[in-house]
């Protein structure tokens, strides 16, 4: 059964990371230390354990004892607890090389055993006393081992043997990006599961799957997809050719369309500009679809057909996909959905996946990459990287930038220079490879959010090449020969990239750099940790 869980070694030395800040007041918070393993069960939500207060005067550590309480967290169990470490210089001037020390001397006894696990930093901007100039930061600092990759689960209901070849067809788009549109189709394939119906391969293009753009294939392998989903409890995909043959619009009466009225501001314009609808008419739509869970809804027909079915589902009410197959499809051959957004809240659907090994929001973590993207991976990493060990930077910027401003991202980028210079140092590798949503491959969501800071691109370029000149780093570009060289696409081979570097610093946060780290922890599992290392900055608002 696929899956993969995370192995680690006995105590090595970590990289003591010189953080270069010209301020007058460094508080480090030393968080929770955790270790792998299974959720504990007990009666209570907290578990007590004692802990040891650090503190630093005049040079010396002095320690007390307390009982800390500790809440609990799937996959983890609290190992023991480390605590505040607070040091303040003298209201004097401080030199670089002096501040550095400092702060090599607070982390030193804390710094042991913690390569092959996960090192988290985050810090924040203090406002100091009205009149003082100068702002402190604050690094909090996590050392914690990497959650299992994935919870395998018992099915815990029968799935439907269906006597003939049934599918189901997203007809116009979902919504997303390239990571969530990924989860959202394999949350597709589990419900396609109930209805034994078989999932037609999504069109891609820049990321946007839908009914437009390259072959499926482009972005994954689908032989493996289709077995990895078959031995978890899913569907498997067919191409658009099978559905075309067995589902002619000249058999009409063997087709239905499903509208799932979403509550979202953006799902009802949508649909209701798609259709030319008025206000007043969507609203009734969706009042009769409260009321009985769905309705006929021959107003948004995507195409005309006389004995094509119509219907407008509330994802809310019409919680199990079971309901919408014998309660309102019972037995159409072949479903399109207008748009599909997959399970979740309110925005989405809220169905179950009792009846999967895997669920569909970490079963995307074990795709594998079409051969061509490995391929491009692989040259890259042998002409650009020297094929030998190297340090992988990922930025997710926008996340920074949106829920604080660019002066917090240009902070991150600050300390994530420092640790990059003495990583290089420390374990002798010179090349860096840089990956981030702030290149023209990036992102395709930053233009809404900047135009709410009043930025534009033009910013993140500006800081996109300064950062990269600052740590001589290499990024990724197309080759010459490689013909469908996307947004999408890149971000896959991106990602490959990634997954294989030695060690892997990152900011920000987001569904793909939660992929990305997937992927790397996965590569490094059966590795020594004293090979690897996985560094988090900036990942809390």
């Amino acid at each position: 059964m696929p899956a993969f869980s995370m192995k680690y070694g006995d105590k090595i030395r970590l990289l003591l990371v010189l953080i270069s800040f010209s301020i007058l007041v460094i508080e480090l918070s030393l968080l929770t230390v955790w270790s792998g393993g299974t959720k504990q069960e007990s009666d209570s939500e907290t578990t007590v354990l004692p802990s040891k207060n650090v503190t630093v005067e005049n040079g010396k550590r002095l320690t007390t004892t307390k009982d800390v309480q500790i809440k609990k967290r799937d996959g983890f169990k609290p190992m023991n607890v480390s605590t505040k470490v607070k040091q303040v210089p003298k209201r004097e001037k401080v030199e670089k090389e002096d501040v550095d020390t400092q702060i090599q001397k607070l982390l030193s006894p804390f710094v042991n055993d913690s390569l092959g696990r996960v090192l988290n930093i985050e810090f924040k901007t203090i406002k100091l006393a009205k009149g003082q100039k100068d702002s402190t930061d604050t690094l909090d600092i996590v050392y914690r081992k990497a959650k299992h990759g994935v919870s395998v689960l018992e099915p815990k209901i029968e799935l439907l043997q269906p006597l003939a070849r049934r599918y189901v067809y997203v007809y116009e788009r979902y919504w997303e990006q390239l990571t969530m549109n990924t989860r959202v189709l394999m949350a597709l394939a589990s419900q396609a599961r109930l209805g034994g119906r078989f999932v037609v391969e999504p069109k891609v293009k820049d990321s946007v799957f839908g009914d437009t753009g390259y072959p499926f294939s482009t972005y994954y392998n689908v032989t493996q997809t289709n077995a990895l989903l078959k031995s978890n409890g899913y569907s498997t995909f067919v191409t658009e050719n099978e559905f075309d043959t067995e589902c002619s619009v000249n058999n009409d009466q063997f087709h239905a369309i499903v509208h799932f009225l979403y509550e979202d501001d953006k799902a009802v314009s949508y649909l209701k500009n798609k259709f030319g609808i008025t206000t007043r008419q969507y609203d009734e739509i969706s009042r009769r679809a409260k009321k009985n869970g769905w309705t006929d809804c021959k107003l948004l027909k995507p195409y005309s057909s006389p004995g094509l079915k119509v219907f407008c589902v509330d994802p809310i009410v019409v919680a199990e996909w079971s309901v919408l197959e014998r309660g309102i499809l019972q037995d159409i051959k072949c479903l399109g959905i207008f748009a599909w957004r997959g399970i979740g809240f309110k925005t989405r659907t809220s169905f179950g996946e009792k009846h999967v090994k895997v669920s569909s929001k970490e079963i995307h973590f074990l795709l594998e990459p079409s051969l061509a993207i490995l391929n491009e991976a692989e040259i890259f990493t042998q002409t650009r990287l020297s094929g030998a060990g190297y340090v992988a930077v990922q930025v997710r910027g926008e996340k920074v930038v949106i829920q604080n401003n660019l002066t917090r991202l240009k902070k991150c980028l600050r300390l994530l220079v420092n640790v990059i210079k003495n990583t290089k140092k420390y374990f002798g590798i010179s090349k860096v490879f840089f990956a981030t949503d702030m290149s023209d491959f990036g992102s395709g969501s930053w233009a809404g959010g900047l135009k709410t800071k009043n930025l534009d691109t033009r910013a993140l370029k500006i800081v996109h090449s300064n950062l990269i000149t600052r740590i001589g780093a290499v990024v990724y570009k197309p080759s010459a020969d490689w013909q469908t060289p996307d947004r999408g696409a890149v971000s896959l081979v991106e990602l490959s990239i990634i997954a294989h570097a030695q060690h892997l610093l990152t900011i920000g946060t987001g569904s793909f750099q939660e992929w990305a780290v997937a992927k790397f922890l996965e590569f490094h599992r059966d590795d020594d940790p004293k090979l690897w290392s996985l560094t988090r900055f900036c990942s809390l608002p």
